[in-house]
């Protein structure tokens, strides 16, 4: 993407909370009304401040295995550098497993 388009992905958010299911979920993932749900919305940005992907996301509560990495953006070895910087992390929800 950076190559063949020259656009750069700079940050992006992501924001877990639990809600309750709809009926509409509730059908679409197997569950009864009211089951707790993760909802997941996530809004990416290039580097020139533009939104470049914004997603939502329902997630089985009983199902749902969220891994977070955190990852140090700044020298710890001189804390006067990068101030500015953040204490950054990746998420990745691991593949479900299918019933046999």
């Amino acid at each position: 993407m950076e190559n063949r388009f020259d656009l750069f992905i700079a940050h992006g958010t992501r924001i877990v909370e639990a809600v309750l299911a709809t009926r509409d979920d509730a059908r679409n993932l197997d569950i009864k009304p009211g089951s707790p749900l993760l909802l997941l919305t996530s809004l990416v940005y290039l580097s020139d401040g533009r939104p470049f992907e914004y997603s939502i996301g329902k997630h089985r509560a009983d199902r749902a295995r969220f891994e977070v990495d955190l990852v140090r953006t700044r020298n710890i070895r001189d804390p006067k550098q990068n101030r500015d910087d953040k204490l950054v992390y990746t998420a990745q929800q691991p593949q479900e497993e299918k019933d046999v």
